[in-house]
């Protein structure tokens, strides 16, 4: 899966001159926590809620709708963009953006190419993609379960599925606290098939149905 297949491309976005009152209204008002700056149609950075607290008075809340409005809040967004902003191309493998998320600590990601913005990327859109690869709200069940560090899950569990006449949905496997682990989606519950993991020496962990 690639950035530009999950990223939203309708991107609310502010130029380099706009008011921060303005941007901090359009923030508060779509509840955002960052917007990207363009100048003309380049990306000039990524402008956050905390960026624009600091620009204010500390006795000031750029999102409160009550107050007065400080001199500063006509200042241009341009002097408080943070200019150094990690980005990704459309074609960057999604884990690639999930580990810019987690190791820089920020919500989302611009989607450049040629130098223009063409989406962003957020954690609520790779959790969408990591429903959608899971099978999530397709009918079924989830069994996970641990296997061998060199054993091949996918064909042990064609097999498995085969034998038992069920649809696998998905197959998914991973290494958690130093185990490798199996997280299957099949179409309807055979209790013959759990029964059969466990008689094979997998540890079933848990078995969970979606109706």
């Amino acid at each position: 899966m690639l950035v530009g297949e999950w990223m939203s491309r309708n991107v609310v976005s502010v130029g380099v001159n706009d008011k921060i009152s303005r941007v901090a209204a359009l923030m508060s008002r779509l509840r955002i926590k960052q917007v990207p700056v363009l100048d003309g149609d380049k990306l000039a950075g990524l402008v956050t809620r905390t960026d624009l607290i600091r620009a204010c008075p500390p006795d000031l809340n750029p999102f409160s709708l009550l107050g007065p409005i400080a001199q500063e809040l006509t200042q241009p967004v341009r002097h408080f963009v943070t200019t150094e902003t990690v980005t990704v191309a459309p074609e960057t493998p999604l884990e690639g953006a999930a580990h810019l998320l987690i190791a820089r600590n920020i919500n989302a990601l611009p989607v450049v190419s040629a130098g223009r913005l063409v989406g962003i990327i957020a954690g609520s859109d790779i959790c969408r993609a990591l429903l959608a690869a899971l099978g999530a709200g397709v009918p079924g069940v989830r069994i996970t379960f641990d296997v061998g560090g060199d054993e091949d899950v996918f064909t042990f569990v064609t097999d498995l599925a085969r034998k038992h006449g069920v649809r696998v949905v998905s197959v998914t496997a991973f290494e958690q606290e130093r185990q490798r682990v199996a997280v299957v989606r099949v179409d309807h519950e055979k209790p013959a098939m759990v029964d059969e993991i466990w008689r094979t020496g997998h540890r079933v962990s848990s078995v969970a149905r979606f109706a």
